[in-house]
């Protein structure tokens, strides 16, 4: 079963901020989600994100959830929940309050993706 995330070659499934171009960009689907050339940009594309994420202060699952997957953009609330527990387990921490550890990004991005691909369960 392909996702949306598998169609348009990115595990993040990241929207380009206004102006932004990602490399290896080449489209941009009807729901505003970047569509790259292959996977390999897609994969750079959020690792660089959560990267700028982390730099940026957005350290826990909670905060990352709700920059990442903001309530009311057909993300339903037990979803968002869900999404912060996961990526607090996958990181080894016990809230979701708790701040991510400092050479967390590839691990965050790899959660990031199996859970936006639907690979996570």
């Amino acid at each position: 079963m392909s996702t949306l995330s598998d169609y348009n070659n990115n595990p993040g499934n990241l929207r380009p901020p206004k102006g932004v171009t990602y490399e290896g960009q080449i489209d941009v689907d009807d729901k505003g989600f970047a569509v790259f050339e292959n996977k390999e940009f897609g994969q750079k594309a959020l690792v660089n994100d959560v990267r700028h994420k982390l730099e940026h202060g957005v350290n826990t699952p909670d905060k990352f959830v709700d920059r990442f997957a903001p309530a009311g953009d057909e993300n339903d609330e037990d979803s968002r929940e869900n999404y912060k527990i996961y990526l607090a387990q996958q990181l080894g921490l016990k809230s979701t309050s708790d701040p991510f550890p400092k050479d967390a990004a590839d691990r965050l991005a790899k959660a990031v993706g199996a859970f936006e691909g639907g690979t996570w369960a």
